[in-house]
């Protein structure tokens, strides 16, 4: 896949493994890339992203803002020691990303690639 798909694939794959991080007890905190705003939409057409601009500059923040909160998510004893947050704040994600099957198949893949490629 490419594009969109491809993103939407990697992210969910990406939130499986933290939710499986988190389920082995491992502190770890899945944040939302989408939420930054970084050079991903290069291959957009420009005439396209300035039309978009508007809604992308109200929906995500700058890289610099964006380690602000994830420092703060390491360091604020308030907060729990893992989860999901975005630019909104923590969140509880979709039960299927706590699935612990589907955990353990997109470990088995990852497995399975990084297997591949070591040949």
């Amino acid at each position: 896949p490419a594009g969109a798909a491809a993103h939407g694939q990697a992210q969910l794959a990406n939130d499986l493994w933290i939710a499986g991080l988190q389920r082995s007890g491992v502190h770890a905190y899945g944040y939302g890339p989408g939420a930054v705003d970084t050079d991903i939409r290069r291959n957009i057409p420009a005439v396209l992203r300035w039309i978009l601009w508007p809604l992308f500059w109200w929906s995500t923040r700058r890289p610099h803002e964006t380690a602000l909160d994830v420092v703060r998510l390491l360091l604020d004893d308030a907060l729990p020691s893992s989860g999901f947050a975005s630019r909104h704040g923590l969140f509880t994600h979709d039960p299927l990303i706590y699935d612990e099957a589907r955990q353990h198949d997109v470990n088995a893949l990852a497995d399975e690639l990084l297997l591949a490629t070591s040949r």
